[in-house]
């Protein structure tokens, strides 16, 4: 992610989904700078007894971390209409599913949006 056009944000983010059983958000392994990667982080989906198959939605916010280690709020970022919103987003996972969720965009413009693409891993 960039705070501007070619310029990259010097904040880490921490990734955090909603948990669902505890109604809080966890993060999603450490917190990442520009150009890093968590690696693969376990994402448990709560589901009804005896149900091997399905899907359930996942919320997730993005944290700003500063040079020190201390979450300093959430990311806010301009959208397309150039208003300040704070990130939040949700996705449908699938049980027995991998994904890869990367972070783009620019935080002070509404260039280009932040924003989290998701793939399907093979």
């Amino acid at each position: 992610m960039y705070d501007t056009v070619n310029v990259p944000t010097t904040l880490r983010l921490q990734y955090k989904r909603i948990d669902h059983f505890i109604g809080d958000t966890v993060p999603v392994g450490p917190p990442v700078a520009f150009g890093e990667c968590t690696g693969w982080q376990s994402v448990v989906i709560k589901r009804p007894a005896g149900v091997v198959s399905g899907s359930a939605y996942v919320y997730y916010r993005i944290f700003l971390v500063d040079a020190n280690g201390n979450e300093i709020g959430e990311l806010t970022h301009k959208n397309s209409s150039n208003a300040t919103v704070t990130y939040s987003d949700y996705w449908t996972c699938y049980i027995g599913r991998r994904y890869h969720h990367i972070f783009k965009g620019h935080r002070n413009t509404s260039t280009l949006p932040v924003s989290v693409v998701v793939w399907t891993a093979l």
